[in-house]
């Protein structure tokens, strides 16, 4: 997340934050770089009560400095902020058939933290559809994923961007990074 500040702080916008986890974990992590204006840090969500937990979360861990915003995806989020550097999400990526299945933790979650339609991939699509047009030049965007769905975020990606996968501890793709480069 340096690589910016020469020409100022960097932003990071965490959309569909849920509980606040990641944002908590950004905030701990770079702490001070959030202090000393640096980082900035927005996570934004669609649903209230989400948002409140975030914040509770926030505030049970000593989080300052991280904004939280009601927002659809990019819609809504961040007016009057600077374009986002790095954009992170954990939209839901289970298909409708899973969740209704309700295996394992799906039947304890709330359907609209999980349920990502008929393959999965509809808030991605979404959200790769309004990306370019609201992130900073050069920005990187960082998306877990389900089992199986790295190629179709790779064809949702930009032309020209970069998409690296990264795994999770048990050797599964769970992350993928994609670098939008120099527009």
């Amino acid at each position: 997340m340096g690589c910016r500040l020469a020409d100022g702080p960097v932003a990071a916008w965490e959309v569909a934050t849920g509980s606040g986890a990641v944002s908590i974990v950004l905030g701990l992590r770079f702490g001070s770089a959030v202090a000393e204006g640096r980082l900035s840090l927005l996570a934004t969500d669609i649903s209230d009560d989400a948002l409140s937990l975030a914040a509770e979360n926030f505030a049970a861990h000593g989080i300052r400095g991280v904004a939280l915003e009601h927002a659809d995806l990019l819609e809504g989020a961040g007016d009057g902020r600077p374009r986002p550097d790095v954009l992170i999400a954990n939209l839901p990526y289970v298909s409708t058939a899973e969740v209704d299945a309700r295996w394992g933790s799906l039947g304890f979650e709330p359907r609209i933290a999980t349920d990502g339609g008929s393959d999965g991939l509809d808030l991605l699509r979404r959200l790769m559809d309004e990306a370019p047009g609201r992130v900073a030049e050069g920005a990187t965007i960082l998306l877990e994923i389900g089992a199986g769905q790295v190629e179709a975020i790779g064809e949702m990606a930009p032309a020209g961007a970069i998409v690296e996968v990264v795994s999770d501890l048990a050797g599964l793709d769970r992350v993928v990074r994609i670098g939008l480069g120099q527009r």
